[in-house]
């Protein structure tokens, strides 16, 4: 609310802060990929994934799927663990913290909550451009690559945290390296160990588990030799803490199960990694081979976690976001001691008071402020939402009146002006549209259209513009021609399918144009060409979509595609019948004049587009021949602007017109045509402000 917002700025605290230094005024013109992060055991908690479970549906039906998959393997209900009754109190009983605390359910308890919660942030429109796990993370990382279906992941996770349950427990130390003793690379912290394990101040049976940042690792191994070690650091003033974990994990006391893992992972086919992935190994990119070899998943609970070389390594993509997808903030602070760039967290830490869903809410504003894409109803979808009331536009009263030199010069002599340039004389402030004669253009050469396009051609119920196709295919121009249909659909051989009142059919259209190395130069849009009759007539709503919806789907899938970017021009022709009225027509379709709204307002949105609208004539509809003979020359008319190259052009009898504006003089004395006194009228929106107004006179 606006209250908790103004006080967390007026507090100054480090969320606020750090987020109002993202946002800097501009998004990058390219947007950042996003690498997701996904903490080992040790980062679940009793209360973690229960608000998310209630209140957010993707959350919801992904950890219930993937609950459920864990049932048979660890004989019990995983689900009620984690979220218990949704009506008890929140707080967590001593027994479900004590059976979270277990290797065995601890292990499945993460993954299905960072499962749940990637599937989540993928449902919103963020997709991971690359991935990294920490230890048992790197599980939820490889099943989002590929590496595992999530049914054997599930298995192989039950399988690993129960061969490990199996194991005698040990302790876990984390270090904080003195100033200056290493700087964050493996050889440099081993060196360190070597050094003290000579002094008898490590125990030999310690073991390098992890290093985390740079001056952070973890040791592990039997509970007495940690103890001893732990003793030595307090000793040397080295800061050190005991973790809360049941297993010396990643040292030789995980050696007797080794094998057998190896033989659950070989069950299970792992494939070659479909996004980039880092390995908490190597601490460098997971390559095919050893994605799919069961003995790098032994390794990967044996050896050292190198966390911080895998974040190094991640760290190369120039603007990769970090996104910790998980509970805690653990490997945000890692990363951050890492400087290993811009990191997200999605959830609070178990001391934190601020709900689990204001952190996730919160999260998705910093990506967005960092230029990442969010799909915004995905992200709204399933729950409701707050409408807030904008102010209404200020009007500030700036004047934009055109310089005078700019306007239609008056007829006649120069009479007085005022001030805006206006004529003195109100009389003479009124134009009327008319149809003026024009010249026919000639035909097209056949070199023109064969220089000519890439076309497109939006062709007609009827028919009309096929031929039109043929001929400047003919001639060899590239000609792409796309049909009115249910849905987008590549038919091969440059022609397509689509529905013209769904935008998502016009940017595919363009995109795959693009893909084909076939974006238009010139757009002919012929929906409003034919009769009445015909299916598309038929169908609710037709008359707005082939006219107007239509043309502006187009436009902007143009501009998408990049069609218009920089000096590039598209010029585009609407051609229809019966949307202008003429002296002397008997039909008329006066739905199909909305082409007018584009063609004329879709130039000053996008100036690389020109637009004309070309009528023709209901009456002469028969002869495809002689219709494709006159659009051939109106498309390819190139003669002065006032005629050949008009807004608006219709033909009628055979002969061209044009439309053009010829001054009208409306004296105050004279007669409204029409209007005979006590005569009736019926005036719609009579109450309203000019429908009353007109009343009254």
């Amino acid at each position: 609310g606006r209250e908790a917002a103004a006080a967390a700025l007026a507090a100054g605290d480090a969320g606020a802060a750090e987020i109002t230094a993202w946002a800097d005024g501009t998004v990058p013109d390219e947007r950042p990929g996003v690498a997701f992060l996904f903490p080992g055991q040790g980062a679940q908690h009793p209360e973690a994934g229960r608000l998310l479970h209630a209140e957010e549906p993707v959350f919801r039906r992904a950890l219930e799927e993937v609950c459920a998959l864990f049932t048979p393997h660890l004989r019990r209900d995983l689900l009620e663990l984690l979220v218990g009754d949704a009506d008890a109190a929140p707080e967590a009983s001593p027994d479900t913290a004590a059976a979270l605390a277990r290797t065995e359910v601890a292990q499945p308890a993460i993954f299905a909550l960072e499962w749940a919660l990637a599937r989540t942030w993928r449902a919103w429109g963020v997709a991971p451009a690359a991935l990294l796990g920490h230890s048992l993370g790197e599980y939820v990382a490889a099943t989002l690559a590929g590496v595992f279906t999530l049914e054997d992941a599930t298995a192989l996770v039950a399988a690993r945290g129960r061969l490990m349950g199996e194991l005698d427990e040990g302790d876990m130390l984390s270090v904080e390296m003195p100033d200056g003793a290493a700087n964050g690379s493996p050889p440099d912290i081993e060196a360190w160990l070597d050094e003290r394990r000579s002094a008898g101040k490590v125990a030999d049976e310690v073991a390098l588990a992890a290093v985390n940042a740079p001056g952070s690792a973890v040791l592990s191994g039997p509970a007495e030799a940690v103890a001893e070690t732990a003793a030595r650091m307090a000793e040397d003033g080295v800061r050190h803490r005991v973790l809360h974990t049941s297993h010396a994990f990643h040292s030789s006391m995980m050696d007797p199960i080794l094998d057998r893992f190896a033989v659950e992972v070989a069950r299970r086919n792992p494939r070659a990694p479909e996004i980039p992935m880092v390995s908490s190994v190597t601490g460098d990119w997971l390559t095919a081979g050893e994605a799919t070899d069961p003995a790098y998943w032994s390794r990967q609970l044996r050896n050292p976690v190198r966390f911080a070389d895998a974040l190094a390594r991640l760290a190369e993509g120039d603007g990769r976001l970090l996104l910790e997808v998980g509970p805690g903030r653990g490997l945000t602070q890692l990363a951050r001691r890492a400087a290993a760039g811009r990191v997200v967290p999605s959830l609070p830490h178990p001391r934190d008071p601020q709900p689990e869903t204001a952190s996730l809410t919160e999260a998705v504003g910093r990506l967005w402020l960092a230029g990442v894409e969010v799909d915004w109803p995905a992200y709204a979808a399933g729950r409701p939402r707050r409408r807030a009331s904008l102010p209404a536009y200020p009007f500030e009263g700036d004047d934009h009146m055109l310089p005078a030199a700019s306007r239609r010069p008056a007829e006649g002599p120069a009479e007085a002006g005022d001030a805006a340039g206006r004529s003195a004389d109100p009389a003479s402030w009124y134009w009327l549209p008319v149809w003026e004669p024009a010249v026919p253009p000639s035909p097209p050469a056949e070199t023109a259209m064969a220089e000519s396009g890439p076309w497109l051609l939006v062709l007609d119920p009827a028919g009309a513009l096929e031929e039109v196709a043929r001929r400047l295919r003919a001639a060899g121009a590239r000609v792409s021609t796309v049909r009115p249909d249910q849905g987008f659909v590549e038919l091969g051989g440059d022609d397509y399918l689509y529905d013209p009142a769904r935008r998502e059919d016009a940017d595919r259209l363009l995109a795959a144009l693009a893909t084909a190395d076939a974006l238009p130069r010139r757009l002919v849009h012929g929906l409003n060409l034919g009769p009445a009759e015909g299916e598309l007539a038929r169908r609710a709503g037709d008359a707005r979509n082939a006219a107007f919806h239509s043309l502006l789907h187009l436009a902007s899938a143009l501009e998408g595609a990049g069609a218009l970017a920089g000096d590039r021009r598209v010029e585009l022709t609407a051609v229809s019948t019966g949307a202008a009225r003429l002296p002397g027509d008997t039909e008329a379709r006066p739905e199909r004049a909305l082409v007018l709204g584009p063609v004329r307002a879709l130039p000053q949105d996008c100036p690389g587009l020109t637009c004309r609208a070309v009528d023709l004539d209901p009456r002469d509809q028969a002869d495809a021949g002689a219709l494709a003979d006159d659009l051939l020359a109106e498309l390819f008319a190139a003669g002065s602007p006032g005629e050949t190259a008009a807004e608006r052009v219709a033909w009628r009898d055979g002969r061209r017109h044009f439309e053009g504006h010829r001054r009208l003089r409306l004296d105050p004395g004279d007669a409204v045509p029409g209007l005979v006194d006590e005569g009736a009228y019926w005036i719609t929106g009579g109450l309203g402000g000019v429908g009353f107004a007109l009343a009254l006179e």
